[in-house]
């Protein structure tokens, strides 16, 4: 059996969203980084 999907609000979106272009631009981590780190898959940040 599947595990529930898990669903974000718009404001939790925007957050990692937000946390990956600011850490992208400082260069201190990598979006594959963020998207582990926020257990999403790495299209939903780079895309």
């Amino acid at each position: 059996m599947s595990s529930k999907r898990r669903r974000f609000a718009v404001s939790q979106k925007a957050a990692i969203v937000l946390e990956a272009l600011l850490e992208a631009l400082k260069e201190d981590k990598s979006v594959a980084q963020i998207a582990a780190e926020n257990s999403v898959h790495l299209n939903q940040i780079h895309h």
